[in-house]
């Protein structure tokens, strides 16, 4: 028979993936039944990487460990601090299962996880809206000036190209502010008005300079041009509970989460808890664990102006 609290988990975690934007656009690392707390941190892979393609024209340069000059693929990690634990408990009464609520994941779970889904969201956008931050005031963009947010655009993607960044996959994340300088530049193509279903439903709401474009309200104070590896966002879910009437503890789609169901005696109420570990940060920075060089981060911060560091 299938474990109801994990069943719960599971359809509890299918919610939270169509909730959230950010989460969609980022690294994610999710583990159920983690044993550590908030506090703690957890080593996540970086994708392999390896040295430069042999030239087979010149001398087979002397590097890798094999005797043939072969190359090393490595995996190097990063420390990411579960800053947070987000819990989200609330008390169902007998009158209000037996009259009120119809669906307890319509009526109960989906708000708990769209609570959950909104600290996630702000976790994410932390490391993200501190880049933002720390331009320069000096470096800033003033959106009164004609095309200096195109202009502004144009220059991340160069900034790029010139850190092999491939162009696929680039986005553009940006704040309401930002995305109302947008939709005055005719280079910019809403997806409202694309004919593309399925760009809505990505929370895509456009295009422009082969940036897609997504808005969140958890940005502020101008935009990142960046790719999925940008940042990575970890997640753990707690151990499932020993002593609750219910209890899951799960990992889906690079999300994870715990649910308990439980019986309050006192206030003569069941008790539905959801919970989860999570924190966030950039996924490259610091030197190549290969050439021992600075790694180009996979962003680049715009900032409008009045929102820089004001050095």
């Amino acid at each position: 028979m299938e474990n109801a609290g994990g069943k719960a988990a599971r359809q509890a975690l299918s919610l939270l993936a169509a909730e959230l934007v950010l989460g969609r656009l980022v690294h994610r690392d999710a583990e159920s039944e983690f044993t550590g707390g908030v506090g703690n941190v957890v080593n996540i892979k970086k994708p392999g990487q390896t040295q430069d393609a042999h030239d087979a024209g010149t001398a087979t340069p002397n590097i890798g460990s094999g005797t043939q000059g072969y190359l090393d693929v490595r995996e190097s990690s990063v420390p990411v601090r579960l800053d947070h634990h987000f819990i989200h408990p609330v008390k169902v009464t007998s009158r209000e299962l037996t009259l009120d609520i119809e669906s307890f994941a319509a009526q109960v779970l989906a708000p708990q996880v769209r609570k959950i889904g909104e600290r996630i969201e702000g976790t994410i956008a932390e490391p993200m809206n501190a880049a933002i931050k720390a331009v320069p005031e000096t470096a800033t963009v003033d959106p009164s000036k004609a095309k200096a947010v195109r202009e502004a655009i144009i220059a991340a993607g160069v900034t790029m190209d010139e850190g092999n960044v491939p162009d696929t996959g680039r986005i553009l994340v940006v704040s309401p502010a930002f995305y109302g300088e947008l939709l005055k530049d005719d280079l910019f193509v809403r997806a409202d008005q694309s004919g593309s279903t399925e760009a809505l439903r990505s929370a895509n709401v456009g295009d422009i300079l082969n940036f897609q474009v997504f808005k969140s309200n958890y940005i502020k104070g101008g935009a990142l041009a960046m790719t999925r590896e940008a940042f990575a966002l970890v997640v753990r879910a707690p151990q499932a509970s020993m002593g609750a009437k219910h209890s899951g503890s799960e990992s889906y789609q690079g999300y994870a989460m715990r649910w308990i169901q439980d019986w309050d005696t006192a206030g003569l109420s069941d008790l539905s808890i959801c919970d989860v570990f999570a924190g966030a940060k950039p996924l490259f920075e610091g030197p190549d664990p290969i050439t021992g060089l600075a790694e180009f981060c996979r962003y680049v911060p715009i900032t409008l102006k009045g929102n820089g560091t004001g050095k």
